[in-house]
């Protein structure tokens, strides 16, 4: 989800609480994460100018490979469990009710 996140903003990067906000996890959560993905080079951490407590969490190359190959496990089995068993309009409706949501 964070890669998603990432990958989804502007310049490919966004503050920590940004984060946080888009994918509900908690602080202290998120923090353990960034470390982790970090030390994998799927994200790097940037100085935030105007704070110089603050930084940018940006997304690499790396991480936004792997957010493809992730999307890729998850559009199947999206397909397999969720629109294999939905109508065509079935599944137009739900695309709709979820677009609500963003």
């Amino acid at each position: 989800d964070v890669l998603w996140e990432l990958v989804k903003a502007e310049a490919g990067r966004l503050r920590p609480f940004e984060i946080e906000a888009r994918t509900l996890l908690a602080q202290y959560n998120l923090s353990r994460l960034i470390d982790r993905l970090e030390k994998e080079g799927l994200v790097r951490r940037e100085a935030y100018g105007e704070d110089a407590r603050g930084c940018w969490v940006t997304v690499t190359e790396a991480g936004r490979a792997m957010r493809a190959r992730m999307w890729e496990t998850y559009s199947r089995s999206i397909e397999k469990h969720v629109g294999a068993k939905l109508s065509d309009p079935d599944a137009r409706k739900l695309a709709t009710l979820l677009s609500r949501l963003v």
